[in-house]
């Protein structure tokens, strides 16, 4: 059987992203007799030369922004190349690839599976915009053959709010890899309390909620920001502007995030929306204690007081509150750091995600 997954950037590496890269490594990809990557424009994060199985399609009229003449185009190169392989599953990942290749998968009479990483397009932006969105969603699952979403609350969602058939609908948490025994057992270095945070610098982030954190606090610890974007100049202006330059560290995009994890003390992903954010669970599996946003999915990697806290969105006070009490009990961060640690290997595994993935693959492939 020949599948194809289509995605609409592989030029970044983001939790999207990470998900496609493990489940072309897994042992579960080598069962279909083709696999082909479907991606839109920019330069892959992904060698070819690392993946001899995997045929590697670029399309270049598929782009993230909306723009309805060069959709229009992406749809119809979409639709030629299907012809042309003729899978028997389209497994669609992101918002555009996801409209665009179900859209093609359909015209094509080909079995469509959707990943929806999220719904924010059908609760953000103008009311023509959500409703546009609403619609697009609702008629496209309600003709494809399956939705997966990455925790329940969207699950939820999708058959509440949105009305979709539940029977077709599924819950795949994200999954990584395990860190190496050699990363665990490095000793951390001395020196003050490590709040790590792991993202964009844009929207729906808030690493400004840390860097006000920074700046109140009179804790000896430090935040530690992992990633680029838009913003980064902006949050350095602020940081310096408040007086928390001093304890806040921009480190810029990095590739060694594990590494990074492992060297820090606590994990903070303070967000306005999320759907099932995998640094969450990079930070888990490097045996932290998480501080999460109660948004989205995000709280579903968490038990409460066990291996971190759940936020409400934008409640400072309570965020202050956690990461003080953290901050000043190193043997309680251990014991929750321990936690996470159990739970990402029971329950957020990347073999854990693949063969749940390969399963509803192969259902929806034989229907």
């Amino acid at each position: 059987m020949k599948l194809m997954l289509i995605v609409t950037r592989m030029d970044t590496t983001g939790g999207v992203q990470s998900l496609l890269v493990d489940f072309l490594r897994s042992a579960h990809c080598n069962r279909w007799d083709e696999v082909h990557l479907v991606y839109g424009a920019g330069e892959s994060i992904l060698d070819a030369a690392d993946f001899p199985e995997v045929h590697f399609h670029q399309v270049n009229e598929m782009i993230r922004e909306i723009s309805p003449i060069t959709d229009c185009k992406g749809f119809f190169a979409m639709r030629r190349l299907m012809r042309k392989i003729n899978p028997d599953l389209v497994s669609t990942h992101s918002y555009k690839a996801g409209v665009l290749g179900r859209l093609a998968a359909l015209s094509c009479g080909v079995k469509n599976i959707h990943t929806a990483h999220g719904f924010w397009p059908c609760h953000s932006g103008s009311l023509l915009r959500r409703i546009f969105s609403i619609f697009v969603e609702t008629s496209l699952h309600r003709w494809g053959n399956g939705l997966i979403c990455v925790n329940h609350a969207d699950r939820k969602y999708a058959v509440n709010r949105l009305k979709l058939p539940a029977h077709k609908v599924s819950v795949i948490h994200n999954g990584c890899r395990d860190i190496t025994d050699s990363l665990q057992q490095l000793e951390k270095s001395e020196g003050p309390c490590r709040i790590a945070f792991v993202g964009r610098m844009a929207r729906p982030k808030q690493p400004e909620a840390l860097i006000r954190y920074a700046a109140q606090t009179s804790k000896n610890c430090r935040i530690e920001i992992f990633g680029g974007g838009e913003e980064l100049e902006q949050m350095q202006d602020y940081a310096r502007e408040i007086g928390a330059e001093e304890k806040v560290v921009f480190h810029g995009f990095v590739n060694d995030v594990p590494r990074q994890l492992v060297d820090c003390d606590i994990f903070a992903l303070i967000s306005d929306w999320e759907g099932f954010p995998v640094a969450t669970l990079e930070a888990m599996a490097a045996g932290l204690p998480v501080v999460v946003s109660d948004v989205g999915g995000a709280g579903e990697a968490v038990i409460e007081g066990e291996n971190g806290f759940c936020i409400p969105r934008r409640n400072e006070e309570i965020l202050f509150e956690k990461l003080d009490l953290l901050v000043s009990d190193p043997t309680l961060r251990k014991e929750m750091g321990a936690a996470s640690y159990r739970l990402f290997q029971e329950k957020f595994h990347v073999d854990c995600m693949t063969e749940a993935m390969m399963e509803v693959y192969e259902a929806a492939a034989t229907s």
